[in-house]
């Protein structure tokens, strides 16, 4: 069993936390934020950005349960909105479980979707009709993985990519209005990296003026703590008042926490 009373606050998580989810609703294990003062790549990184990326340890907890009842990985991952199953097999790892090798590869997960009770023709049709990979993997309740397999099966082309060009021009439009990056990210549907990469691009040829960074040692002020104590009080979340303070989420936390607010 893993000994979570070693672990920092950080590994706990609040249901705020799940509408921070991708566009699609499908969370990609490595945007996961506020774990970043472990080493990144590092066993104890891992271990918090998946726990995150559930829910919290006794998110985690039942996951395991569900493993040992005998639910397919597959179905794990679309109960916890997971796009790859490293951060199950992470955490069946952390609590000792002994996961079945063959359970974790692509043929497994190939022969899981086709077995799966469902009109491929009709998910085909809505493929065709424009419609979102996530939205008929809601529809239908099967992972976007399913979709791709289904699609490669009947060798139909896959639709073409966005216009690189029109997305650095939206990404500088919202940016320039002073939308935060993850919010750009998640209305194109996008990762956080590409963002980011984006972003370098336009300041490279000087098409944007990057935000002014977080400073590691800037204090908050007297001002700023009340501020903070009164939009809590108020029901923000700590991410809406890290958005509106311009500071990152892991000093509000510690703000509220000094304020006695959690």
């Amino acid at each position: 069993m893993p000994r979570f009373v070693d672990y920092p606050e950080d590994f706990i998580v609040y249901d705020e936390f799940r509408n921070m989810s991708s566009r699609d609703g499908f969370i990609r294990h490595w945007e996961i934020p506020y774990c970043n003062h472990y080493k990144r790549y590092s066993k104890r990184w891992v271990e918090c950005v998946c726990i995150r990326a559930v829910g919290g340890i006794t998110a985690a907890e039942e996951l395991v349960k569900l493993y040992k009842q005998g639910v397919p990985i597959p179905e794990i991952m679309i109960r916890y909105g997971l796009m790859t199953p490293s951060c199950i097999i992470t955490i069946l790892k952390m609590y000792g479980v002994e996961i079945d090798a063959n359970a974790i590869t692509n043929q497994y997960f190939k022969d899981y979707c086709f077995s799966k009770d469902v009109q491929i023709d009709k998910i085909i049709n809505d493929y065709k009709s424009g419609v979102a990979i996530h939205e008929i993997a809601k529809k239908y309740n099967i992972h976007p993985r399913c979709i791709y397999y289904y699609l490669n099966a009947y060798n139909i082309p896959m639709r073409r990519k966005r216009n690189t060009n029109n997305i650095d021009e939206v990404v500088e439009k919202l940016y320039k209005e002073g939308v935060p990056v993850r919010e750009i990210a998640k209305q194109l549907g996008v990762s956080l990296k590409k963002i980011y990469n984006i972003l370098d691009r336009l300041e490279a040829m000087r098409r944007i003026k990057r935000r002014r960074q977080h400073t590691r040692h800037r204090r908050l002020s007297k001002e700023e703590l009340e501020q903070i104590k009164k939009l809590f009080e108020q029901g923000a979340s700590i991410y809406e008042i890290a958005r509106r303070l311009d500071r990152p989420v892991s000093t509000i936390a510690y703000a509220l926490k000094k304020l006695g607010l959690r």
